[in-house]
């Protein structure tokens, strides 16, 4: 959830129980961006910090290539990326990312097999909602 699974909040968590998982807010993934992974988007991958999580990025793109790309720099760090197709925010949606890729089941298809033959097994999991385009479809 943008804004809200930051790394203050994953630390915050951290400190006060003991959770198996988290995930960070997604990582927009477009034909120039990221270059490289932003130093605060999970400082528990790159750098000597250490909690007893396993943590998942989550990456946006509308474009496979543009996933793989940002997944190529993230899995050295972690065994699991997911490919956040839930997002409903207008931006996103605009763009053809997140739950957008939900409006067009075959390219979204086409779109996952692209990025899973190319990945190592067991390396992506799909954050998605039941669908777009009625108000049920959001909760």
């Amino acid at each position: 959830m943008e804004g809200v699974t930051d790394f203050a909040f994953r630390s915050w968590i951290a400190l006060c129980s003991a959770p198996a998982f988290m995930s960070t807010p997604f990582l927009r993934a477009t034909h120039s961006y990221p270059k490289k992974i932003p130093k605060m988007y999970a400082p528990e991958l790159t750098q000597a910090i250490n909690f007893n999580y396993q943590l998942i990025p989550q990456v946006m793109a509308a474009n496979p290539d543009h996933f793989l790309q940002t997944a190529e720099q993230l899995l050295p760090h972690t065994s699991i990326i997911d490919l956040n197709c839930g997002c409903p925010a207008p931006k996103p949606l605009g763009s053809g990312a997140g739950a957008s890729l939900l409006a067009e089941p075959e390219y979204f298809g086409k779109f996952v097999a692209h990025i899973t033959d190319r990945l190592p097994k067991k390396s992506i999991s799909v954050k998605m909602r039941l669908g777009l385009t009625e108000k049920k479809e959001f909760s």
